[in-house]
């Protein structure tokens, strides 16, 4: 009968630890809609004084009030929570939720 080591049970608890880990981390921004461009499908979002611009993409969720939107109903000045992760170098936009 083969034995698998209790070494490489360890390894593989730590592995899918640090898997389902980078699975959730998700970041959210929470600020103010200073400017949208539907061409580029940006949104700026002034928080504490600065200004942070985020990329939508057609997989990315918006809500305007709790209720499914488009990036056109994304207006200025608006509340909004910009839910985003890192991926390598790009920052990828998950949901963007308006109030």
């Amino acid at each position: 009968m083969n034995r698998i080591p209790t070494w490489f049970l360890g390894l593989l608890v730590v592995a899918l630890v640090i898997g389902f880990t980078t699975v959730v981390l998700a970041d959210d921004t929470k600020g103010t809609i200073k400017s949208t461009d539907e061409t580029k499908m940006t949104v700026t979002v002034t928080v504490d004084g600065k200004d942070m611009t985020y990329t939508a993409t057609k997989d990315t969720k918006i809500t305007v009030a709790g209720k499914d939107a488009k990036f056109a109903d994304l207006k200025k000045d608006a509340k909004v929570t910009v839910t985003w992760k890192k991926d390598g170098d790009k920052v990828v936009v998950s949901a963007i939720a308006a109030s």
